[in-house]
């Protein structure tokens, strides 16, 4: 689907490969929309890896308590449930404030399959009342059922100018979901997270307010200085697939280790390049659900890979079932890793809006490894008689195993 990257192992150089549609090295092109992002180069900043929900809201409570001038969030769920509900009440808190301090500027944009249509009544409350209070609300149009993408499938919160976080969470059912975000800090990093989320903005109709539009300018006049060791983020918008070219080029470049994370699994591309990371000696591993899916229908499309994956054999990759609903898309080598909102899938990969944070910053990489490496003492490693069970040899069995992909590629 897309072509190899020409580049060398484990080089900066590699993040030039990742082409946007617009000029490069001018965050303001983001009013024009498109998602606009500046040099395809890393930038300074840091990260934090936040595992499972209440960490990860906790530290979004906190950080949405302590905006100063503005909130962005781009949601596929956010709905008035529990943690989303938590959140959404805050943001109103901010915009309507009772404490004495001056309203901030809040924008929300959300997806209308994700985050319920407006004649689903519960929803349409909140978010009617959320807009008299002065959020500003833009809905990504998708279409109502699930099999017609593409969705805005994006998890990304901007905190003024200096926090951003980016990863898998949606905010509605789901509360005990293993899944992470990354709580990114340092303006150079945070800036490309605001000139994405307005580019998304514009391109679904929303207007570009007056503070939006200055603190671009003042990101571009600050400017993006190219580091060796820092973050990117990259982003899956229309014929723009920067997220999944980032994501083949760790497959195909992997020499020690290819370790993979996603809820479910559907991608002939990342299956060939896997073969051939283990051809290059490189410890090819994929978590993925197991039996605790909350959509069986898509484990079963992750397990008609599994033959293709060589699961089981001595010279396969080795295939994790996780013990519990597991949300999280992670990809990561001995150099580089990505985490976002980008499943391991044919849809995500070639359709839908995402977004995904690249770093090969080794404090990141560290808190990555050690989350995995707890996954897979909790999982079950598909074994070749786990292989010879009649739920699995169905789904590879030649006459099903392209009816199962072709029914549910379109919805994973």
């Amino acid at each position: 689907m897309w072509e190899l990257w020409d580049v060398g192992l484990g080089s900066v150089e590699a993040l030039r490969a990742i082409r946007g549609p617009v000029v490069a090295g001018k965050l303001a092109n983001a009013v024009h929309g498109h998602a606009a992002l500046p040099e395809n180069v890393l930038v300074a900043g840091a990260g934090e890896l936040l595992v499972d929900k209440d960490l990860a809201v906790a530290r979004l409570l906190g950080d949405i308590a302590g905006a100063k001038r503005s909130i962005e969030i781009a949601e596929y769920i956010l709905q008035p449930t529990r943690e989303g509900r938590q959140i959404l009440e805050a943001l109103r808190a901010r915009v309507k404030p009772t404490d004495g301090r001056a309203p901030i500027e809040v924008s929300v944009l959300i997806d209308r399959q994700g985050s319920g249509q407006r004649g689903v009544l519960p929803q349409k409350i909140f978010y009617d009342r959320l807009e008299r209070d002065g959020i500003r609300l833009v809905r990504h149009e998708s279409p109502v059922l699930p099999m017609f993408p593409p969705i805005e499938h994006r998890k990304l919160f901007v905190i003024d100018d200096d926090i951003a976080h980016v990863g898998g969470m949606g905010f509605g059912s789901g509360t005990s979901w293993h899944d992470v975000m990354v709580r990114l800090t340092g303006r150079e990093i945070v800036a490309q997270a605001h000139a994405d989320f307005v580019g998304r903005w514009v391109d679904n109709g929303g207007q570009v307010s007056t503070l939006q539009r200055q603190m671009l300018e003042q990101a571009d006049l600050a400017g993006q200085t190219p580091v060796d060791v820092g973050y990117r983020l990259v982003a899956n918008d229309g014929p723009v697939r920067d997220a999944t070219r980032a994501i083949y080029a760790l497959a195909d470049t992997a020499q020690e280790r290819l370790w993979m994370q996603t809820p479910y699994f559907g991608s002939p591309r990342i299956v060939d390049a896997s073969h051939a990371a283990i051809a290059r000696g490189a410890d090819t591993k994929l978590w993925v659900n197991g039996d605790a899916s909350a959509f069986p229908l898509f484990q079963q499309l992750s397990r008609s890979y599994y033959g293709d994956l060589g699961a089981g054999a001595a010279q396969g990759v080795r295939v994790l079932e996780q013990p519990q609903m597991s949300h999280e898309k992670i990809v990561l080598t001995e150099d580089w890793a990505t985490i976002g909102s980008t499943n391991l899938t044919y849809r995500a990969l070639d359709t839908d809006h995402e977004l995904n944070v690249l770093s090969n910053d080794p404090a990141l990489m560290g808190q990555v490894d050690a989350m995995m490496r707890h996954d897979e003492s909790r999982a079950h490693l598909v074994t070749g008689e786990d292989m010879q069970r009649l739920r699995v040899r169905l789904m590879n069995a030649p006459v099903i195993r392209p009816i199962v992909r072709r029914t549910l590629e379109s919805m994973a």
